[in-house]
């Protein structure tokens, strides 16, 4: 279970990194560990997943408003708050511009899977160098907008 894991990770000193896009994943057995957390990375977080984190941590007016200013324009760049009780990180919004050959990897929509399927027909390729040629294409195209040719 989380809670035998988390007791576990302490003896032996080590750090519990838990993920998930729904606290809802948790038992409420860990409830306790989840009032614990120091640090907070929350994507594109929506108002519900911001009151679900405020049943574990108090959230300032200030944090509030930064979890207000989150953006996203996929698959260019997706924005997120960073919580810590680390004085000397501290509380931030940051944007993450994923690489395009880890969008391309990890394109598992069926749209996105029957596109890097044509190329694979198309080009003669396999799943991996239809990925890089993806990841090429998006390439071009983010150069492309930089250029204001949208």
């Amino acid at each position: 279970s989380v809670t035998n894991s988390s007791k576990m990770a302490r003896k032996l000193g080590t750090v519990m990194v838990f993920l998930t896009q729904n606290l809802d994943d948790f038992p409420q057995e860990a409830n306790k560990i989840l009032s614990t957390v120091e640090t907070y990375i929350c994507l594109n977080t929506s108002v519900k997943e911001l009151r679900d984190i405020q049943k574990y941590k108090s959230i300032t007016p200030e944090e509030e408003m930064l979890f207000e200013g989150i953006q996203k324009s996929a698959p260019k760049y997706i924005e997120g708050v960073l919580l810590t009780e680390n004085s000397r990180v501290g509380k931030m919004l940051f944007r993450n511009i994923t690489p395009r050959i880890s969008l391309a990897l990890a394109m598992t929509d069926k749209k996105e899977r029957d596109y890097r399927l044509s190329i694979m027909e198309e080009h003669n390729l396999n799943e991996a160098e239809a990925s890089i040629y993806m990841a090429k294409e998006m390439m071009a195209n983010a150069d492309d907008m930089l250029k204001g040719e949208d």
